[in-house]
């Protein structure tokens, strides 16, 4: 199963030449791998996404999992003990994770935006969460939350996703990652 995994243009191979995979599992037939590094979002080698997603998480990179089927997600890692998500927001030790940065559409399409291009990015949210979610519990993980870069985003983001999925919908600022945000901006 291994080597028939793709996911966008990036393939297994792909992964172990990168030398960013760092320990593997299986649980229950599904394959589960930390690597290295985060692989998406704007910026995602060492920029914004990436400090971000360091941040929340406390994990340096993304947790992959594939069910038996070969279906993959991608989450933007682990809640460890000194992530923001555990020690500022309460969340579970162990949960994945998924933050979003630059998402300001969100904003307009919470505020009646029919922009075509708008509403098919709020289409692609739903599907990878709706994925993420499903990979999650078939392979029994707990995917807990999603968090934004910035308020108005994540309060957008609750009116519009809050009902339908059952994340807690957050966002987290603190001086030191307002800083490196910046910096990479």
């Amino acid at each position: 199963m291994k080597k028939q995994l793709t996911y966008g243009n990036i393939t297994y191979e792909d992964l172990l030449r990168a030398e960013i995979l760092t320990e593997e599992g299986e649980e229950e037939g599904c394959f589960d791998v930390v690597l290295t590094k985060h692989l998406g979002g704007q910026n995602s080698e060492g920029g914004t996404h990436s400090v971000y997603a360091d941040y929340v998480t406390g994990s340096l990179g993304d947790f992959l999992v594939v069910t038996p089927a070969g279906v993959p997600a991608f989450y933007d890692g682990i809640i460890t003990p000194i992530g923001a998500a555990h020690t500022i927001k309460g969340e579970r030790i162990g949960s994945l994770a998924e933050v979003k940065t630059k998402q300001y559409w969100l904003i307009n399409v919470a505020k009646g935006s029919t922009r075509q291009r708008e509403l098919d990015d709020l289409k692609k949210l739903k599907s990878q969460i709706r994925r993420e979610l499903a990979v999650a519990e078939h392979c029994g993980f707990i995917f807990s939350c999603v968090s934004f870069d910035t308020e108005n985003v994540a309060k957008a983001a609750q009116q519009l996703l809050q009902s339908e999925f059952p994340l807690f919908i957050f966002t987290i600022l603190s001086k030191a990652a307002q800083q490196n945000y910046n910096k990479l901006n």
